[in-house]
Formats: C-alpha cells, sequence, structure tokens
C-alpha cells in the first residue's frame, strides 16, 4: 500500500467579546480550496513552521492582525477519497479579537468578512463543509451556555 502525504492545514476560528464570529468570502479562485464559499480564515503550515505559528501568520496575513494567543480545538482530517494522493489535516484554533483588533483589521485575501452571529450562523447556505462542522463544535462546547442534566 502507498502511503498517502499528509498536508498540515490550519484554520483560525476568530470570535470577539460579543460572541460573533468572523468569516471570510473566499475568492471565486478554482486553485484554492472552497472557491466562493464563506469559512474560515486559514491555509497551509509550511515546512518546520508549528500548527501555532501557521495559523497566526495566515491570520497577520489575511488580515493584518497578528493574534497574541491561539488556542488550539479541533482536528480533521480528510482522506484521499476527496483530495487524491494527499491527506488533509486541518487543525483549528479560537482566535479571540478584541474591539480595538477588529477595528485594525484590513482585508488582504478573500472578497469580504463579516461578523456573524451564532443564530446567524445555520442560515448560511455557502458555508464551506469542513469549517462548518468546526463552528459547530466550537459554539456548541464553547460558546453557548452548557445546562448538565443527570441521568436517571
Amino acid at each position: 500500500m502507498m502511503s498517502k502525504r499528509i498536508v498540515e492545514c490550519v484554520g483560525a476560528l476568530i470570535f470577539d467579546d460579543e460572541k460573533k464570529i468572523c468569516l471570510q468570502e473566499r475568492d471565486d479562485k478554482l486553485e484554492i480550496n472552497c472557491p466562493g464559499l464563506w469559512g474560515l480564515f486559514g491555509g497551509t503550515a509550511t515546512k518546520n513552521e508549528s500548527l501555532e505559528e501557521a495559523v497566526k501568520r495566515e491570520v497577520f496575513e489575511e488580515l493584518l492582525i497578528l493574534p497574541k494567543k491561539v488556542d488550539f480545538f479541533l482536528k480533521l482530517e480528510l482522506n484521499s477519497f476527496i483530495y487524491g494522493d494527499e491527506i488533509k489535516s486541518r487543525s483549528f484554533f479560537s482566535v479571540f479579537f478584541s474591539k480595538e483588533d477588529k477595528s485594525k483589521i484590513v482585508l488582504k485575501e478573500g472578497k469580504s468578512y463579516k461578523f456573524f452571529s451564532v443564530s446567524q450562523i445555520p442560515h448560511i447556505k455557502n458555508l464551506a463543509p469542513a469549517d462548518s462542522c468546526a463552528i459547530t463544535m466550537f459554539t456548541h462546547h464553547f460558546l453557548q451556555p452548557r445546562q448538565i442534566t443527570p441521568i436517571v
């Protein structure tokens, strides 16, 4: 069996103090992943770069904001059924943007960006599938209040 090349990618789930999530409307370039869809900021890690370094670099390249802190929360591996001879591994990190950070955003990649409330996100029809999964996991586990129901 031939081994598959693993491509390490990162996604930045950027949120603010109102618990809104920042999404990028991706360019329509066919050579990029999920062209024309809404999704998280991110990209591919370079050789000898940690995933934390990669997500910080990607956010800076795309928004001109250097995150002070990033927190890992999810890893997805998309197999060769989708990507041919490689496996795409995407690690997702949460990134908090203050009001000051938001006021300094300069969009360098993509058509546009917007902060969406958690209730708006399920109604976005053209949301990148892997990012949709990460957003659902993040909002369920970190942004919404938890209620513990005892099992009887």
